[in-house]
């Protein structure tokens, strides 16, 4: 239940979010999202009751609605498409890098801090993430660029801006603000739909990766230690921490992020087919739990091409993928306790059927999007006019010329 109600209000605001981006500076609204998340993560640690809780994880869901939209956005106001995917790249192992750290940390806490000042392991951690935070958040007012049309941001030097707006304007950057015939403009579009899709599909996938190996492993206490069961599961984001880095570079140097994103899915459906079978011996599911991991190389993947696909258009590129994490997050929430129920552990028979599922329609997905751009690059180019009314002519011409000829 907390999982929810801290989901719900980062759903519900992630997409108005990004698009108050547009008309509010991120280098003022994210950073001070950022420290109000380090607050309300604080009175985690010190909640006495449920109901406490249940309203702290509420404002936390809230101000981090528009963290990784809001990142999304400002690197893709900043690269050119050549570019995009290994900054893209970059960001994204972020997210299992953290999760790698956090696994260690809570064993650090679990050994070291549970019972310390009379608090327990569990709220250590929060404060723990709340010091993290509060610094991170300064930084970010300081280092936060915003857009090259809009900076400020002390760090860059005049030449620097300028090059930028140059080679933004050469990309075909627009700066707007994010409009509802923006908004209709993108629910008109192919791209709204199918990127929107695959995410939703991505979530659904990434759902084998969160507990499933970890309650596994809870379940065989004589076997793996309370250390192993949170240090086990980082293997898998190791490996998606270096498959999403070589997929990123291979899409920037062969401008296809089509061929790593199957691979990936490839990978991940057999994965997901072992883990249905059950009926294998313990390094077998290891194995998929683990290469399972390679999904991930999709957020960056996915993000990407989503960018590029609508880089000509800030209206569209804010909704689209601000659509794509926020109902890709929605459904996860719901799905998540209908399809991995803790009850059903450590087989998840239920679970492991409908990420096969999944799976295999986001192969699908992903042909279809490859089909799509395929149809957009053969289209011919809108004319231009070249040539004006003669009416217009003569008054251009008679504007310009000098009043004493």
């Amino acid at each position: 239940m907390l999982t929810i109600i801290n989901q719900i209000p980062y759903c519900v605001f992630m997409i108005p979010g990004t698009m108050l981006m547009t008309r509010i500076r991120p280098s003022i609204l994210m950073p001070l999202s950022e420290f109000a998340w380090g607050i309300f993560t604080l009175t985690c640690a010190f909640a006495h009751s449920l109901d406490q809780m249940y309203a702290y994880r509420f404002m936390v869901g809230f101000f981090g609605a528009i963290s990784y939209t809001g990142s999304i956005f400002i690197i893709g106001s900043w690269y050119r498409r050549p570019e995009m995917a290994r900054r893209l790249g970059f960001y994204a192992v972020a997210s299992p890098l953290g999760s790698m750290f956090s696994g260690y940390l809570q064993s650090a806490a679990y050994e070291n801090l549970d019972g310390v000042r009379g608090l327990a392991g569990w709220r250590w951690l929060f404060i723990i993430c709340s010091i993290i935070t509060f610094p991170v958040a300064l930084w970010g007012s300081i280092a936060i660029p915003d857009t090259p049309q809009t900076t400020r941001c002390i760090l860059l030097k005049k030449h620097d801006v300028e090059l930028s707006l140059s080679r933004m304007a050469d990309a075909g950057h627009a700066r707007k603000k994010v409009s509802m015939a923006g908004i209709r403009k993108a629910l008109g579009g192919w791209q709204w739909y199918l990127f929107v899709f695959a995410w939703i599909l991505l979530d659904q996938n990434e759902q084998m990766l969160s507990n499933a190996m970890t309650l596994y492993l809870k379940s065989y206490p004589d076997e793996f230690t309370v250390p192993q069961v949170n240090n086990l599961p980082t293997v898998t984001n190791a490996i998606s921490v270096v498959t999403t880095l070589a997929a990123s570079w291979y899409t920037d140097k062969s401008r296809n992020p089509f061929l790593p994103g199957l691979m990936a899915s490839i990978m991940f459906c057999v994965s997901a087919y072992i883990l249905v079978g059950w009926n294998v011996s313990l390094s077998a599911k290891f194995f998929a739990w683990f290469m399972g991991g390679s999904i991930l190389v999709l957020q960056s993947i996915l993000m990407t091409w989503a960018t590029l696909e609508t880089m000509e258009d800030l209206e569209v590129r804010a909704f689209v993928t601000g659509s794509m994490n926020c109902l890709g997050n929605a459904l996860k929430t719901g799905t998540n306790i209908v399809v991995f129920p803790t009850s059903q552990a450590p087989r998840f028979r239920r679970g492991y059927i409908w990420t096969a599922i999944t799976a295999s329609l986001q192969l699908v997905v992903l042909i279809s999007i490859k089909l799509m751009t395929i149809r957009d690059r053969k289209k011919p180019a809108p004319v231009v006019e070249e040539t004006l009314k003669k009416e217009d002519v003569g008054d251009e011409l008679a504007q310009e010329m000098p009043t004493n000829f």
